[in-house]
């Protein structure tokens, strides 16, 4: 998939701005506010969708320099003299210095995640799609998963997981992008902590994954909108086994 690295002008704030442009399926990476009330949006957008986003401002822009460290400070709970801190029963503290992966905590979703895994990952491979930071893909080593494969295909957030698995010093995961999977492991758990236009794109993208028994474990699904993601994960041959929210967010577990 080929990404362009683009600059969105809404009228709007970013939370809004950021969830039109997420479900169309760009992928927002940083935000801000300008006076008058405009979001100005950082994103990789899908060059497929091009020519699907006509209504929206934007342009091909250069990264901007952002401070990773003082965007973390401020919104992820847990962030203390450098470090992202959590607690894994058990276990210990996993660690997470800041970067540009997703999954600082600081959304509802990933603590969602978080929430549904300990009953389910410890001795099961683990395949995490769109593993961000690493932040599940290293809980989910420490809560005692047997094997775990990280995919992402952003390097700066696939760079990022492997610094944060350097910190933690662990063996077990391997992150890397999607095709670079050499083999599925049986009756894995998946992960998938994105939205549902997203997991489409994904889940459509993975076709080794679709034959084989699995549990899933997903979330980033607004609660207002889960019928319509019910029905999807239906037609996948998806069988719901549990459901959880938390701030107008859904998660869920699946078996299939």
């Amino acid at each position: 998939m080929t990404l362009l690295y683009v600059k969105f002008y809404l009228s709007t704030s970013i939370d809004d701005a950021w969830h039109i442009l997420a479900e169309i399926g760009v992928t927002p990476l940083y935000g801000e506010q300008e006076p008058g009330g405009k979001a100005v949006l950082y994103a990789h957008l899908p060059e497929a969708l091009v020519d699907e986003i006509f209504p929206f401002e934007w342009q091909e822009a250069e990264k901007p320099e952002i401070d990773w460290t003082e965007q973390w400070k401020a919104h992820a709970p847990g962030y203390d003299n450098g470090f992202l801190t959590i607690p894994i029963e058990g276990y210990g503290n996993v660690r997470l210095r800041p970067g540009p992966g997703f999954g600082d905590l600081s959304h509802p979703s990933t603590r969602l995640v978080l929430q549904m895994m300990p009953e389910i990952i410890p001795g099961r491979p683990v395949v995490d799609v769109g593993c961000g930071s690493g932040v599940l893909s290293l809980c989910a080593v420490a809560m005692g998963a047997k094997e775990v494969f990280g995919i992402d295909i952003s390097p700066e957030a696939l760079q990022h997981a492997i610094e944060n698995k350097a910190l933690n010093e662990m063996e077990g995961v391997t992150f890397s992008f999607p095709d670079e999977i050499l083999f599925v492991p049986d009756n894995p758990v998946i992960l998938m902590n994105m939205i549902q236009s997203e997991q489409v794109v994904a889940w459509e993208s993975l076709s080794q994954l679709h034959p084989i028994q699995a549990t899933l474990i997903t979330s980033g699904i607004l609660s207002c909108d889960k019928e319509k993601y019910l029905d999807l994960a239906e037609k996948w041959a998806w069988t719901l086994r549990k459901e959880v929210e938390e701030d107008g967010w859904a998660g869920f577990v699946f078996e299939k």
